[in-house]
């Protein structure tokens, strides 16, 4: 591997860490907020955390891509950085992405790549979620953080 590849790679996974790391903290911060009922703020809060999840999840897209291998254009779309993946990483993060969203709902049948398309321009969206009611699932987003976080650190783990 070129030593400009390898710092493109060393790159992508730090910034991906670093805005997973921003949406963790904003998101205590909804958390410990919405414990006081008479926060109207609160709604407030959680649009930038969708869109710092949003983007963490394409950075970390990005970052397994770079691994692979795979030359992607420059875009937010998360659907779009997903199917230029191996099918066997595409089916790992579904398996586990699932798997995390049964644990809040056991009982609910999730259809992986429908979500991965209503929330895959997320981060463009939300940032103009004044101009139109939008069907993004926040949900779905931050266990498909923990999920790619976890298969960047599988993956880079064993290239060290």
């Amino acid at each position: 591997m070129k030593k400009e590849e390898v710092r493109l790679k060393s790159v992508q996974i730090k910034n991906a860490a670093v805005f997973n790391h921003s949406a963790h903290n904003l998101l205590s911060e909804v958390i410990e907020k919405s414990l006081n009922l008479n926060n109207e703020n609160i709604l407030m809060m959680i649009t930038p955390d969708v869109i710092i999840c949003a983007f963490t999840c394409e950075l970390y897209f990005k970052a397994i891509l770079y691994n692979e291998g795979i030359d992607f254009k420059q875009t937010h779309k998360l659907d779009e950085l997903f199917l230029l993946l191996d099918t066997q990483t595409q089916k790992f993060i579904e398996q586990e992405t699932i798997s995390g969203l049964q644990h809040y709902d056991p009982k609910k049948v999730y259809d992986f790549k429908q979500t991965l398309k209503n929330n895959g321009n997320a981060f463009v969206q939300m940032r103009y979620f004044y101009e139109k009611n939008l069907p993004i699932d926040y949900l779905f987003l931050q266990v498909l953080v923990k999920v790619l976080e976890h298969t960047c650190n599988q993956v880079f783990k064993q290239e060290c």
